[in-house]
């Protein structure tokens, strides 16, 4: 039997975003008699961020800086050895005759091979643009060296794709998924009328949700009775709180912090905007097109252009382009949302990357890697 441990910074409540329901899509749909699936979490578990069956492990490491943010600059060196040090013990347990690791954020991506025994498989996924710091040669050589070590790397985009088999790495198009099996039901309630713009994902600098506040105050659209609803929470919180205040928003601006029901999130939704500065893939727009919110996103790389079709499901603007932004978000509401607008995001359904990964693991099994 085989086992595939999937390790998370944090797989809590607290943590919730498209990465932990990414982990949890995918643990559901692999785990089966012929695979044991254990979800390790190196922070401390108190409620799970999303709903895993139970046949899945989930084990928490609880360990108190769990990820690198809780470092400055060369600080960081703290993080990996004590992850190193975390995750030796639990490798020296291994039992399974074959065990599949696999990991899920740049600094976990770097960390696993230091770890890699013989018989070790390793799949690795950023879940972030591959941007690499060519102007950094040591950087750039000890990134081609790490994920060499790989026997796969996910690749989200085609553009990731292509960046990783430039420098020799071993990889694979697998877009992360969504269940659309339901997807048509939700257009029979959607309603022009709806007047809620919703921003969802992480308070943080690389998301910008200070520019969706700045799109939202210029486009006026609070006159109208629109307001724009933050999903998320995050280290800018406090500054967007303030810039709220100061901008005498507090009336139509909203942050909620703890909810996962997707359906609660886009049910009254008139669209959803994305103002990252940069996207591994943009899990967000293909879960509000499923349910029937058109998007307006910055094309940052690399993820929104390869899912927002113009006019047919949302806009994608160019970067720091405000006006073509606010533009777009009023004329949003002519996009019509029929099977063409689902299909749009047909190629991410969950049935199609199930079949990916079992291939994937078949294949790595099979080669004794």
């Amino acid at each position: 039997m085989k086992r595939l441990n999937i390790i998370v910074h944090s797989f809590d409540k607290s943590n919730i975003g498209g990465v932990t329901r990414v982990i949890s899509d995918i643990a559901n749909l692999l785990v089966d008699n012929t695979l044991h699936v254990r979800i390790i979490s190196l922070g401390k578990v108190n409620t799970p961020a999303f709903y895993i069956k139970d046949n899945i492990e989930l084990l928490s490491l609880n360990m108190k800086n769990y990820d690198t943010r809780s470092y400055k600059g060369v600080m960081k060196i703290f993080w990996f050895i004590n992850s190193f040090l975390y995750l030796t013990k639990i490798k020296s347990k291994e039992k399974y005759k074959c065990e599949i690791w696999y990991s899920t954020s740049p600094p976990l991506v770097y960390l696993l091979p230091l770890l890699k025994r013989k018989g070790d498989i390793l799949i690795g996924c950023t879940h972030t643009s591959n941007t690499y710091k060519k102007n950094i040669p040591f950087f750039y050589e000890l990134n081609s060296f790490l994920l060499k070590r790989y026997e796969k790397i996910i690749a989200l985009t085609i553009q990731d794709l292509n960046s990783y088999k430039k420098i020799g790495v071993s990889t694979k198009l697998i877009p992360n998924g969504i269940d659309l099996s339901n997807s048509l039901n939700h257009f029979t309630s959607m309603e022009h009328s709806n007047k809620n713009i919703i921003f969802v994902g992480r308070l943080s600098p690389e998301k910008d949700p200070i520019e969706a506040l700045n799109i939202f105050y210029k486009s006026k659209l609070f006159k109208q009775g629109f307001k724009l609803i933050y999903y998320g929470n995050g280290s800018l919180e406090f500054e967007l709180k303030n810039k709220i205040i100061n901008l005498q928003l507090t009336q139509f601006v909203k942050i909620i912090k703890d909810e996962i029901n997707i359906d609660n999130i886009y049910k009254n939704a008139y669209a959803l905007i994305l103002t990252s500065k940069i996207e591994g893939f943009g899990m967000v727009l293909i879960e509000a097109i499923s349910k029937g919110v058109p998007c307006v996103a910055y094309d940052c790389p690399n993820g929104p252009r390869n899912i927002i079709q113009n006019g047919l499901n949302g806009y994608l603007i160019p970067i720091n382009n405000r006006e073509l932004f606010i533009d777009s978000l009023i004329k949003i509401k002519n996009i019509k949302k029929d099977l063409n607008f689902i299909n749009s995001i047909k190629k991410f359904d969950l049935v199609s990357i199930k079949k990916s990964y079992q291939s994937l693991l078949l294949e790595l099994s099979e080669n004794g890697k």
